[in-house]
């Protein structure tokens, strides 16, 4: 049985960050690298410069005049606040930047890497339940835990298909495959577009930093690789999600 790390709150880096040693995230001769080296992914090959074929485009880097990504985009979209409850129950408003890599694919499929904060409430839980507890959360989020209340706008329901164990460079994983549906559309069109989601959560020595008015910390996180695509045409690219996660490397 797999369970997080229990942190008794969120531990304080400001030091950490001041000492002038933290490494940011950022691509590197060899791949892309997060921050820290908490991972990294190895290119496609040494002389492309690309984590995927040309087809998928980088979304969430600008790009330099050499068209090479230069900088991470952190913030509007590409950050987001979540109320973050504390061990004792009580709450703080923080801020994190969602993705650390996301590619859209020109036929629209969406492939994202992430390292994802596990709510305290979730952290003696095992991988495979924290993952499918995800799956079936019917709450239309992709790439998210739901960390409060809050109401979307658009009503979706999810199914689970698969759920199986994984190892992955030497770390315990769970991949999940499930369908979301929009329960609105689906009231008009039985036959509506499902969407299939393959996510996979890596349980390894992996924190997220959160932000607020107060400090800045680390908590425990899993690094999520979701692949998401029309349920009919979601096996066409799997070999592209297969191929990236073959080139992950987290230290022991």
């Amino acid at each position: 049985m797999v369970r997080f790390p229990l942190l008794p709150s969120i531990l304080l880096c400001v030091s950490f960050v001041a000492c002038g040693c933290a490494e940011t995230a950022g691509f590197r001769v060899d791949g892309f690298r997060a921050e820290n080296a908490a991972y990294s992914v190895a290119y496609l090959d040494a002389s492309s410069g690309r984590l995927l074929p040309r087809e998928w485009n980088l979304d969430n880097y600008f790009l330099g005049e050499d068209g090479k990504p230069s900088s991470q985009k952190d913030d509007g979209l590409y950050r987001r606040k979540v109320e973050w409850i504390l061990p004792d129950g009580s709450s703080m408003r923080v801020g994190l930047v969602v993705h650390d890599l996301k590619f859209l694919h020109n036929s629209g499929a969406v492939l994202s890497v992430r390292r994802v904060p596990v709510p305290f409430h979730m952290q003696t839980m095992n991988l495979s339940a924290v993952a499918e507890e995800w799956a079936n959360s019917n709450n239309g989020t992709l790439v998210e835990f739901s960390f409060d209340s809050t109401l979307l706008a658009r009503r979706s329901a999810s199914k689970l298909i698969d759920s199986q164990a994984r190892t992955i460079s030497g770390h315990p994983a769970r991949e999940v495959t499930f369908e979301l549906v929009d329960v609105d559309q689906l009231q008009f069109n039985p036959q509506a577009p499902r969407t299939r989601i393959r996510a996979l959560f890596i349980q390894a020595p992996i924190v997220k930093q959160l932000n607020s008015m107060q400090m800045i910390g680390d908590v425990p996180a899993v690094l999520l690789v979701a692949y998401a695509h029309d349920a009919q045409k979601f096996d066409k690219l799997v070999p592209d999600y297969e191929s990236l996660v073959s080139r992950i490397r987290i230290p022991q």
